[in-house]
């Protein structure tokens, strides 16, 4: 597609446009292009890395964002990169490794609502609920329109109602045997 203008601000618009279709082998080929040439902008690094864990290349995308992460220079644009690497390592259910990332997301920028929603999922992937309603308490403090994390928090006040429940008539046998 940029045959005719093969700038880089080209290559950028394109591997844009693949990466909101979820074109994810030609986001990275464009993204590759302008990598030759600009080094230097986190957000190309980290478009780079989700499409390459998109295509199954996790050890990749995890060098690329950690690169991304050397030209981060701002608080927001490195909470960006971990947020990214914490999502990585959530979808393939590597909790500790994600909930460190959220934490590491969550100390450059506090005041993100999707950081504090990506460790409230691992949270509650790790049957931590009660570290998750605080996380989530969290989020919708700082974004009260986050639907993701109103489903979840109702979810888990839910568990954790029934976890009560469990423990009290447990403790209710356990008296009147």
């Amino acid at each position: 597609s940029c045959r005719m203008n093969s700038t880089v601000s080209c290559h950028r618009k394109v591997a844009e446009t693949y990466f909101k279709l979820g074109m994810w082998d030609k986001t990275a080929q464009e993204l590759s292009v302008v990598l030759r040439s600009q080094r230097d902008d986190p957000v190309v690094y980290g478009m780079l890395g989700v499409a390459l864990f998109q295509m199954g290349n996790r050890q990749q995308a995890l060098a690329i964002f950690q690169e991304g992460l050397s030209y981060a220079k701002d608080h927001a644009a490195s909470a960006q990169l971990y947020r990214n690497i914490g999502t990585m390592y959530f979808q393939v259910k590597e909790f500790d490794q994600a909930a460190l990332a959220f934490q590491k997301a969550i100390s450059h920028q506090w005041n993100n609502a999707e950081s504090h929603f990506g460790l409230a999922l691992v949270y509650a992937g790790q049957n931590r609920f009660e570290d998750a309603r605080q996380s989530l308490k969290t989020a919708l403090g700082i974004n009260p329109n986050h639907e993701g994390a109103r489903q979840l928090l109702a979810k888990v006040e839910e568990i954790l109602a029934n976890q009560t429940v469990g423990v009290a008539v447990r403790a209710q046998g356990v008296v009147s045997s």
